[in-house]
């Protein structure tokens, strides 16, 4: 799970405050098809 935090803190301010807003199951597909495309902030 700290694994996790730690990429939710490396998305964007939109991505976090889905997080932080929406289910944890939605927050947890969200982050996992982030990182399966290879998004990062620089790219955003």
């Amino acid at each position: 799970m700290q694994k996790l935090m730690l990429k939710v803190r490396n998305l964007s301010d939109a991505v976090e405050f889905v997080y932080t807003q929406q289910d944890r199951m939605i927050n947890v597909k969200i982050i996992k098809i982030l990182a399966h495309i290879g998004l990062h902030p620089q790219a955003i």
